[in-house]
């Protein structure tokens, strides 16, 4: 269920995921969750007729917040660096661990994304293109107000 969570609160157009919604669906109904199946039924099903149903998309959106919340803590630290780029940085978390993240996970206002602002986040999957390999990254950054 992970994965599919991923997903569907990844960026990326809604008209593309129907076949993702009926996965959902199914693994919600296998796991004895009606309402929920029925929920990504219904968004499979507005996908399929090229329906736009705000509603029904900002109803699943918090479901798989909600689902997501629960199984990842929530994470504290500071920016420690933002690349010349100006599209990531690091996060720095204790005294010897760092996280990658991108700026496009940053949620606020991007001017708050400065060196030594503190900062929520949760970890996700990500790849290091140098080492080629998976690492964990830093996602849904926050800005913390202090």
């Amino acid at each position: 269920m992970d994965y599919t969570l991923d997903s569907a609160l990844n960026s990326g157009d809604s008209d593309k995921k129907g076949g993702l919604y009926q996965l959902m669906a199914k693994l919600f109904s296998l796991a004895g969750k009606p309402e929920e199946a029925a929920l990504h039924m219904e968004l499979s099903r507005l996908v399929r007729e090229h329906d736009d149903s705000k509603e029904t998309e900002r109803k699943a959106h918090r479901l798989w917040q909600a689902l997501k919340d629960k199984n990842e803590p929530l994470q504290e630290g500071h920016i420690l660096s933002i690349l010349p780029s100006g599209k990531a940085g690091f996060i720095k978390v204790g005294k010897n661990r760092s996280y990658y993240f991108r700026l496009k996970d940053f949620i606020g206002q991007p001017a708050k994304a400065a060196v030594g602002q503190a900062v929520s986040f949760r970890l996700g999957k990500g790849f290091d293109k140098k080492k080629n390999c998976e690492t964990e990254v830093a996602v849904q950054v926050k800005p913390l107000t202090i």
